[in-house]
């Protein structure tokens, strides 16, 4: 298994220092208007792209070329249909109202993804090894714009 930890930049930070073992590998940068953000990770850029309104979301390598996809079914649930290392999985919530998320292929539980503690921002991520890391990070990408999206609802922001 992968372990990756997904660290917010400062304490009202949606950016995350994302961390394996003690070894910082990347900053994710989200962006400010639309869902989406970049990574740099071993000298090369990685771009996270939302389409259009429904919520599918595309990894990018610095070329162009799609390395990992997810998309959500539908608005009101909060699972994805995801594509990753070429290989199909489903991320959905452990719970019906918690923030840990599990990863599925089929339907043998493959890894997980939660926060560290409760009421916090880091995010603790356990994939199989046959997801890289880019799209390990795409993967706690997706957990943290559902975790912001909570907040923001929580708040009375949306």
């Amino acid at each position: 298994m992968r372990e990756l930890r997904m660290v917010p930049r400062s304490i009202l930070s949606w950016d995350f220092r994302v961390f394996e073992g003690d070894r910082e590998l990347a900053l994710l940068d989200r962006k400010w208007i639309r869902e989406g953000g970049t990574f740099v990770l071993d000298g090369a850029t990685w771009r996270i792209e939302r389409e259009g309104f429904a919520g599918r979301w595309k990894l990018l390598t610095s070329h162009g070329f799609v390395h990992a996809s997810a998309e959500k079914p539908s608005l009101m649930w909060r699972h994805f249909e995801v594509t990753a290392s070429g290989r199909r999985y489903t991320l959905r919530p452990a719970r019906p109202f918690g923030r840990p998320y599990e990863l599925l292929r089929g339907t043998r539980k493959v890894g997980e993804l939660a926060p560290e503690r409760p009421l916090r921002r880091t995010l603790r991520a356990l994939v199989p090894d046959e997801i890289d890391t880019p799209g390990a990070v795409f993967l706690a990408f997706l957990v943290t714009t559902i975790w912001k999206r909570q907040a923001a609802a929580a708040a009375g922001g949306g």
